[in-house]
Protein backbone atom coordinates (compact mmCIF):
# COMPACT_ATOMS: atom_id res chain seq x y z
CA UNK A 1 0.00 0.00 0.00
CA UNK A 2 1.21 3.49 -0.77
CA UNK A 3 0.39 6.81 0.84
CA UNK A 4 1.24 9.62 -1.58
CA UNK A 5 4.13 7.55 -2.85
CA UNK A 6 5.29 6.39 0.59
CA UNK A 7 5.20 2.64 1.12
CA UNK A 8 3.10 2.02 4.22
CA UNK A 9 4.78 -0.74 6.16
CA UNK A 10 5.68 -0.92 9.80
CA UNK A 11 9.44 -1.20 9.44
CA UNK A 12 11.52 1.43 11.22
CA UNK A 13 15.19 1.83 10.41
CA UNK A 14 17.41 4.00 12.59
CA UNK A 15 20.66 5.18 11.02
CA UNK A 16 23.38 6.72 13.20
CA UNK A 17 20.73 8.48 15.28
CA UNK A 18 21.98 11.03 17.80
CA UNK A 19 20.25 13.65 19.88
CA UNK A 20 21.40 16.41 22.19
CA UNK A 21 19.53 19.29 23.78
CA UNK A 22 20.99 22.80 23.57
CA UNK A 23 23.77 23.22 26.11
CA UNK A 24 22.98 25.12 29.25
CA UNK A 25 24.59 25.59 32.68
CA UNK A 26 24.12 22.60 34.92
CA UNK A 27 23.50 20.06 32.15
CA UNK A 28 25.93 17.22 32.82
CA UNK A 29 25.88 15.59 29.39
CA UNK A 30 25.48 16.96 25.90
CA UNK A 31 24.26 13.92 23.94
CA UNK A 32 21.30 11.94 25.27
CA UNK A 33 22.47 9.12 23.01
CA UNK A 34 24.75 8.98 20.00
CA UNK A 35 25.23 6.84 16.90
CA UNK A 36 22.23 4.57 17.43
CA UNK A 37 21.56 2.20 14.50
CA UNK A 38 18.96 -0.57 14.38
CA UNK A 39 15.99 -1.91 12.43
CA UNK A 40 12.60 -2.96 13.84
CA UNK A 41 10.24 -5.07 11.80
CA UNK A 42 6.46 -5.29 11.50
CA UNK A 43 4.96 -7.69 14.01
CA UNK A 44 7.46 -6.77 16.75
CA UNK A 45 6.69 -5.62 20.27
CA UNK A 46 9.68 -3.50 21.30
CA UNK A 47 10.32 -2.44 24.90
CA UNK A 48 12.45 0.59 25.80
CA UNK A 49 14.01 -0.05 29.19
CA UNK A 50 16.30 2.04 31.34
CA UNK A 51 16.45 4.31 34.39
CA UNK A 52 14.93 7.79 34.48
CA UNK A 53 16.83 10.16 32.21
CA UNK A 54 18.14 7.41 29.93
CA UNK A 55 16.43 8.92 26.89
CA UNK A 56 13.44 6.60 26.43
CA UNK A 57 10.88 9.38 25.90
CA UNK A 58 13.34 11.31 23.72
CA UNK A 59 13.75 8.31 21.42
CA UNK A 60 9.97 7.89 21.18
CA UNK A 61 9.60 11.57 20.26
CA UNK A 62 12.23 11.18 17.54
CA UNK A 63 10.42 8.15 16.12
CA UNK A 64 7.13 10.09 16.19
CA UNK A 65 8.68 13.02 14.33
CA UNK A 66 8.07 15.37 17.25
CA UNK A 67 11.81 16.03 17.60
CA UNK A 68 14.45 16.35 14.93
CA UNK A 69 17.67 14.37 15.42
CA UNK A 70 20.96 16.17 15.94
CA UNK A 71 22.54 13.62 13.62
CA UNK A 72 21.33 10.63 11.62
CA UNK A 73 17.75 9.78 10.77
CA UNK A 74 14.79 7.51 11.51
CA UNK A 75 13.04 5.99 8.49
CA UNK A 76 9.54 4.55 8.26
CA UNK A 77 8.95 2.68 5.03
CA UNK A 78 12.16 4.24 3.73
CA UNK A 79 11.06 7.83 4.39
CA UNK A 80 12.60 10.16 6.98
CA UNK A 81 9.81 10.70 9.52
CA UNK A 82 11.20 14.09 10.61
CA UNK A 83 10.66 15.45 7.09
CA UNK A 84 7.09 14.23 6.64
CA UNK A 85 4.13 16.63 6.95
CA UNK A 86 2.30 16.10 10.25
CA UNK A 87 -0.94 14.97 8.60
CA UNK A 88 0.91 12.32 6.57
CA UNK A 89 2.93 11.15 9.56
CA UNK A 90 -0.32 10.72 11.54
CA UNK A 91 -1.40 8.06 9.05
CA UNK A 92 1.77 6.10 9.74
CA UNK A 93 2.44 6.61 13.45
CA UNK A 94 0.07 6.88 16.40
CA UNK A 95 1.22 7.91 19.88
CA UNK A 96 -0.15 7.02 23.32
CA UNK A 97 1.33 9.66 25.70
CA UNK A 98 1.66 9.32 29.45
CA UNK A 99 -1.11 11.87 29.97
CA UNK A 100 -3.44 13.97 27.84
CA UNK A 101 -5.32 17.09 28.91
CA UNK A 102 -7.79 18.29 26.23
CA UNK A 103 -8.62 21.98 26.03
CA UNK A 104 -12.35 21.27 25.86
CA UNK A 105 -14.74 18.92 27.62
CA UNK A 106 -15.23 15.89 25.37
CA UNK A 107 -16.87 12.55 25.96
CA UNK A 108 -14.81 9.38 25.76
CA UNK A 109 -16.52 8.66 22.43
CA UNK A 110 -15.46 12.07 21.06
CA UNK A 111 -11.88 11.47 22.14
CA UNK A 112 -11.71 8.09 20.43
CA UNK A 113 -13.29 9.50 17.26
CA UNK A 114 -10.39 11.97 17.05
CA UNK A 115 -8.26 9.01 16.05
CA UNK A 116 -10.12 8.98 12.74
CA UNK A 117 -9.17 12.60 11.93
CA UNK A 118 -5.99 11.79 9.92
CA UNK A 119 -8.14 9.71 7.56
CA UNK A 120 -11.13 12.07 7.34
CA UNK A 121 -9.49 15.47 7.71
CA UNK A 122 -9.86 17.37 10.96
CA UNK A 123 -13.17 18.85 9.79
CA UNK A 124 -14.26 15.81 7.80
CA UNK A 125 -17.58 14.02 8.05
CA UNK A 126 -17.68 11.16 10.56
CA UNK A 127 -19.02 8.05 8.83
CA UNK A 128 -20.94 5.06 10.12
CA UNK A 129 -17.74 3.07 9.65
CA UNK A 130 -15.93 5.46 12.00
CA UNK A 131 -18.56 4.87 14.69
CA UNK A 132 -18.24 1.11 14.21
CA UNK A 133 -14.48 1.38 14.72
CA UNK A 134 -15.07 3.32 17.97
CA UNK A 135 -17.36 0.57 19.27
CA UNK A 136 -14.87 -2.12 18.26
CA UNK A 137 -11.86 -0.55 20.00
CA UNK A 138 -13.94 0.35 23.08
CA UNK A 139 -14.73 -3.34 23.53
CA UNK A 140 -11.04 -4.25 23.31
CA UNK A 141 -10.13 -1.61 25.91
CA UNK A 142 -12.96 -2.32 28.35
CA UNK A 143 -14.64 1.07 27.73
CA UNK A 144 -18.06 0.07 26.37
CA UNK A 145 -19.98 1.45 29.34
CA UNK A 146 -18.00 4.70 29.49
CA UNK A 147 -18.28 6.05 25.94
CA UNK A 148 -20.74 8.82 26.81
CA UNK A 149 -18.98 9.85 30.04
CA UNK A 150 -17.01 13.09 30.16
CA UNK A 151 -13.34 12.37 29.62
CA UNK A 152 -12.17 14.72 32.38
CA UNK A 153 -14.35 12.93 34.94
CA UNK A 154 -12.86 9.52 34.24
CA UNK A 155 -10.19 8.01 36.46
CA UNK A 156 -6.54 8.18 35.41
CA UNK A 157 -6.60 4.56 34.28
CA UNK A 158 -9.82 5.04 32.32
CA UNK A 159 -8.41 8.09 30.56
CA UNK A 160 -5.32 6.06 29.69
CA UNK A 161 -7.50 3.41 28.06
CA UNK A 162 -9.39 6.09 26.12
CA UNK A 163 -6.11 7.38 24.66
CA UNK A 164 -5.12 3.81 23.76
CA UNK A 165 -8.48 3.33 22.05
CA UNK A 166 -7.97 6.60 20.14
CA UNK A 167 -4.60 5.36 18.86
CA UNK A 168 -6.13 2.02 17.88
CA UNK A 169 -8.88 3.88 15.97
CA UNK A 170 -6.14 5.76 14.10
CA UNK A 171 -5.20 2.43 12.46
CA UNK A 172 -1.52 3.16 11.86
CA UNK A 173 1.14 0.53 11.07
CA UNK A 174 3.39 1.92 13.83
CA UNK A 175 2.23 2.57 17.41
CA UNK A 176 4.32 4.30 20.10
CA UNK A 177 3.52 4.17 23.83
CA UNK A 178 5.11 6.31 26.56
CA UNK A 179 4.98 4.36 29.85
CA UNK A 180 1.68 2.59 29.14
CA UNK A 181 1.54 1.08 32.63
CA UNK A 182 1.30 4.52 34.31
CA UNK A 183 -2.02 5.17 36.14
CA UNK A 184 -3.20 1.58 35.61
CA UNK A 185 -3.96 -1.03 38.25
CA UNK A 186 -2.34 -4.45 37.89
CA UNK A 187 -5.27 -6.01 36.00
CA UNK A 188 -5.38 -3.22 33.44
CA UNK A 189 -1.58 -3.14 33.13
CA UNK A 190 -1.64 -6.73 31.93
CA UNK A 191 -4.72 -6.09 29.78
CA UNK A 192 -2.90 -3.14 28.19
CA UNK A 193 0.27 -5.11 27.44
CA UNK A 194 -1.67 -8.12 26.15
CA UNK A 195 -3.42 -5.73 23.76
CA UNK A 196 -0.09 -4.29 22.60
CA UNK A 197 1.33 -7.78 22.04
CA UNK A 198 -1.83 -8.77 20.17
CA UNK A 199 -1.66 -5.71 17.91
CA UNK A 200 1.90 -6.66 16.97
CA UNK A 201 1.25 -10.39 16.61
CA UNK A 202 -2.24 -10.46 15.07
CA UNK A 203 -2.32 -7.20 13.09
CA UNK A 204 1.37 -7.10 12.12
CA UNK A 205 1.89 -3.68 13.68
CA UNK A 206 5.19 -2.42 15.03
CA UNK A 207 4.59 -1.46 18.67
CA UNK A 208 7.33 0.36 20.59
CA UNK A 209 6.88 1.35 24.23
CA UNK A 210 8.87 2.70 27.14
CA UNK A 211 8.31 0.82 30.38
CA UNK A 212 9.62 1.08 33.94
CA UNK A 213 8.85 -2.45 35.08
CA UNK A 214 11.38 -4.93 33.61
CA UNK A 215 9.06 -7.83 34.40
CA UNK A 216 6.43 -6.47 31.99
CA UNK A 217 9.04 -6.11 29.26
CA UNK A 218 10.31 -9.63 29.89
CA UNK A 219 6.83 -11.09 29.63
CA UNK A 220 5.33 -9.14 26.73
CA UNK A 221 8.08 -7.84 24.41
CA UNK A 222 9.88 -9.62 21.58
CA UNK A 223 12.72 -7.06 21.34
CA UNK A 224 14.34 -4.87 24.01
CA UNK A 225 16.31 -1.63 23.79
CA UNK A 226 18.17 -1.39 27.10
CA UNK A 227 19.59 2.08 27.81
CA UNK A 228 21.82 3.15 30.67
CA UNK A 229 21.59 6.48 32.49
CA UNK A 230 24.29 8.21 30.41
CA UNK A 231 23.44 6.94 26.93
CA UNK A 232 26.77 5.21 26.45
CA UNK A 233 25.75 1.57 26.78
CA UNK A 234 22.68 0.73 24.66
CA UNK A 235 21.93 -2.93 23.97
CA UNK A 236 19.36 -3.97 21.35
CA UNK A 237 18.21 -7.49 20.61
CA UNK A 238 15.75 -10.30 21.33
CA UNK A 239 14.24 -9.99 24.80
CA UNK A 240 15.72 -13.17 26.27
CA UNK A 241 19.22 -12.26 25.04
CA UNK A 242 19.20 -8.67 26.27
CA UNK A 243 17.46 -9.12 29.61
CA UNK A 244 20.14 -10.93 31.53
CA UNK A 245 20.75 -10.04 35.14
CA UNK A 246 24.21 -8.75 34.23
CA UNK A 247 22.89 -6.36 31.57
CA UNK A 248 20.10 -5.10 33.84
CA UNK A 249 22.51 -4.52 36.71
CA UNK A 250 24.79 -2.49 34.42
CA UNK A 251 21.89 -0.29 33.29
CA UNK A 252 20.09 0.17 36.62
CA UNK A 253 22.97 -0.10 39.11
CA UNK A 254 21.00 -2.49 41.31
CA UNK A 255 21.26 -6.23 41.88
CA UNK A 256 18.84 -8.37 39.88
CA UNK A 257 17.85 -11.99 40.37
CA UNK A 258 15.54 -14.08 38.22
CA UNK A 259 12.59 -15.58 40.06
CA UNK A 260 12.13 -19.31 39.77
CA UNK A 261 9.97 -20.11 36.75
CA UNK A 262 12.32 -19.07 33.97
CA UNK A 263 12.01 -16.27 31.47
CA UNK A 264 8.28 -15.73 32.11
CA UNK A 265 8.77 -15.30 35.86
CA UNK A 266 9.02 -12.01 37.73
CA UNK A 267 12.31 -10.23 38.16
CA UNK A 268 13.44 -9.65 41.72
CA UNK A 269 16.01 -7.06 42.66
CA UNK A 270 17.53 -5.56 45.77
CA UNK A 271 19.52 -2.38 46.10
CA UNK A 272 23.26 -2.76 46.47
Amino acid sequence: MELNGVFMNARIQIENLSFKYPSRPGRSRSYIFRGLSAAFEAGSSVALLGPNGAGKSTLLNLLAGHLKPSEGRALIGGTDISKMPADEAAKLVSVVPQEHHPAFNFTARDMILMGRAPHNGFFGIVSESDHEIVVEVSKKTDLEGLLDNEYTKLSGGERKRVILARAMAQQTPVMLFDEPEAHLDIRHQHMFFKLISGLARDENKLCIYSVHNPSLALRYSSVVILMDAVGENIIIGPTTEVMTCRNLETAYKVKFGMAEGGSMGALLYVET
